[in-house]
């Protein structure tokens, strides 16, 4: 870091830096000179990747009654969230999903 750096920086690449060491992920080590967009981009890359694998860790960790529970529950959610849609957005949804559907199949078959 830069010799400009506050406290709350330092801090935060210890905690980023730690939480990577915890979880495996390669910590991204700062550049010199380094700008405060380059920085906030790398510590979002981090920040990402530590989310991802503490969701898949959290996930693994669930029991197969507690995982039923949780899929029926994003079911309810999204029945409830399609049903609040508009019938123009309704039509929209449907021609979206049946485009990636379609996408899904042309990637799956062997030509």
């Amino acid at each position: 870091m830069e010799n400009g750096a506050s406290l709350a920086d330092i801090r935060r690449e210890a905690t980023l830096k730690a939480n990577c060491d915890t979880y495996g992920i390669e910590y991204i080590v700062p550049t010199t000179n380094e700008t405060e967009s380059e920085r906030t981009t790398r510590h979002r890359q981090l920040q990402l990747l530590i989310r991802s694998k503490r969701r898949l860790e959290t996930q693994a960790q669930h029991s197969p009654e507690k995982r039923r529970r949780v899929k029926e529950y994003n079911a309810v959610t999204r029945r409830g969230l399609r049903a609040n849609l508009s019938p123009e957005e309704q039509a929209n949804e449907r021609r979206n999903n049946t485009i990636s559907r379609q996408q899904q199949r042309a990637n799956l078959s062997p030509e």
